[in-house]
């Protein structure tokens, strides 16, 4: 039965290729940048790749949870260089509380209130919530992402917040870390909107394949939505002893069930009840995390299938030190591509990255807009585009570089409608390198190819990391 609830639970989440379900129901405005074609991948006007795991945050409220961690893999387009792939894998936390547990750890807590009728919307706070709850809330928020960013690199660690704006969150900050010199970005967070939380009611229908062999005795078959594990509950539920935020049973459903080979059973209405309570809310970038954690220099190594990279991290728990140790170093080729901006459409730079990764695959290391034009008669506008390629598992020569540089010319005339001008091949840059025994063919082929299992062993152990640390602190539970 898990097996077959669990498949459903696959299946309704197929929904979250929706811009309803990526966009609309976290209040993102129709003008918000997040929504643009040069930022995501669109299948057409109601469907996308999807952006960000926030997308199921509405839904999994709606179906009655107060607290959960979803992790899973999206899909943005972005510019290409060592932190930035078009494809990564994101963790999103959410915690909602009463005003009990708000106020549960302050002197006469009573007496305070999570809303007020008349409130004003400030950089503090929003319209519906008082500023002491905003306030615990956001401590309470600050604290618990701290432990678990000093659970993974150390008391040590260097940090910074810098308050920020999001669609779904106010206020809202963003957590960063001195890296190396630098500080990186970790996570963003906030106060959840409280609209999002004042959601209405969610139906479904599961079919769960549960073959009876027997006769099965008098027992209550509901599957309340806000129990992800899809237990089989007991009969004193259907009288009295509901769970919070959930409907009463039809006395129907008590009812002893027939002897059948598929039960169908209805999910029942429930209200998201949540529009009585304050939550916040976080997302993390996994790789962004394993990068900073185990001294990994560049994104694209998390598809390698260089046994090299994967031995470095097999049979390794979530508490073993592991610092990146390079197989090999290959020398760069750098090749400059020019050409004039189309003029019957809207160009973004993302669109050229996105036909690069098209073409060449994951051995362009990085691309940098090095100069712009614009012709002082005709007011066109010309880019030129520095193209450093580098294949991560063997040595790439400049005669097969060449190749793939003007397959992506080719690309520019007849796709971005782009007029390419001429073009400098520059020689390998010269660096120390090693020859392995791997000897992989340069592949430019489709921009997800399905290497999701070499990636696998680095971000699993980051993925147990943080919901092992989430369940210590019981704020996913």
């Amino acid at each position: 039965m898990t097996r077959s609830v669990l498949y459903w639970w696959a299946r309704r989440c197929a929904g979250d290729r929706k811009v309803k379900r990526n966009f609309d129901s976290l209040i993102t405005p129709a003008t918000h940048p997040s929504r643009d074609k040069s930022d995501c991948y669109y299948i057409n006007h109601k469907y996308l790749l999807r952006g960000h795991t926030t997308a199921h945050q509405s839904e999994l409220i709606n179906m009655g949870l107060n607290n959960f961690l979803v992790v899973g893999d999206v899909y943005r387009r972005d510019e290409i260089d060592n932190s930035h792939y078009p494809v990564f894998h994101q963790a999103d936390a959410v915690r909602i509380c009463t005003q009990e547990e708000v106020f549960r750890h302050v002197p006469n807590g009573e007496a305070l209130q999570v809303f007020e009728k008349s409130g004003m919307r400030t950089e503090d706070k929003q319209q519906e919530h008082t500023l002491e709850a905003t306030k615990l809330m956001e401590t309470e928020l600050k604290s618990t992402l701290l432990c678990l960013a000093q659970s993974l690199f150390g008391q040590g660690l260097v940090h910074r917040w810098v308050a920020t704006t999001f669609p779904f969150t106010h206020p809202s900050w963003e957590l960063e870390v001195l890296h190396k010199g630098k500080w990186v970005e970790l996570l963003g967070c906030g106060i959840m909107e409280h609209a999002i939380l004042h959601t209405g009611t969610d139906r479904g229908l599961i079919d769960l394949n549960y073959k009876l062999s027997h006769a099965l005795p008098r027992t209550q078959f509901a599957l309340l939505p806000h129990m992800l594990s899809a237990s089989i509950l007991s009969p004193d539920l259907c009288h009295g002893n509901k769970p919070a935020r959930a409907t009463s049973l039809p006395d129907e459903i008590c009812a002893p069930p027939p002897l059948i080979t598929q039960l169908w059973l209805l999910l029942l209405p429930v209200s998201a009840g949540a529009s009585d309570r304050i939550g916040w809310a976080f997302g993390v970038g996994l790789e962004r995390i394993a990068m900073i954690l185990y001294d990994i220099p560049d994104i694209r190594l998390f598809w390698s299938t260089d046994s090299g990279f994967l031995c470095q991290f097999n049979n390794k728990t979530a508490s073993d030190v592991i610092k990146y140790k390079a197989v090999s170093i290959y020398p760069q080729c750098i090749n400059d591509i020019s050409f004039w901006l189309p003029e019957d459409r809207l160009y973004s730079p993302n669109d050229f990255y996105d036909l690069v990764r098209n073409i060449a695959g994951d051995i362009v290391e990085q691309i940098s807009l090095v100069d712009e034009f614009v012709h002082p008669k005709t007011q066109r506008i010309s880019h030129c585009y520095k193209l450093v390629y580098r294949h991560m598992e063997k040595t790439l020569t400049q005669e097969e570089v060449n190749i793939v540089h003007r397959l992506i010319e080719q690309a520019v005339d007849k796709e971005l409608h782009g007029i390419p001008q001429l073009t400098r091949l520059s020689k390998a840059t010269t660096l120390p390198t090693h020859r392995g025994t791997v000897n992989i063919g340069l592949a430019w082929g489709p921009r997800f190819a399905p290497r999701l299992e070499s990636c696998a062993a680095p971000k699993k152990r980051i993925r147990t990391i943080c919901v092992n640390w989430m369940c210590a602190v019981g704020s996913v539970r």
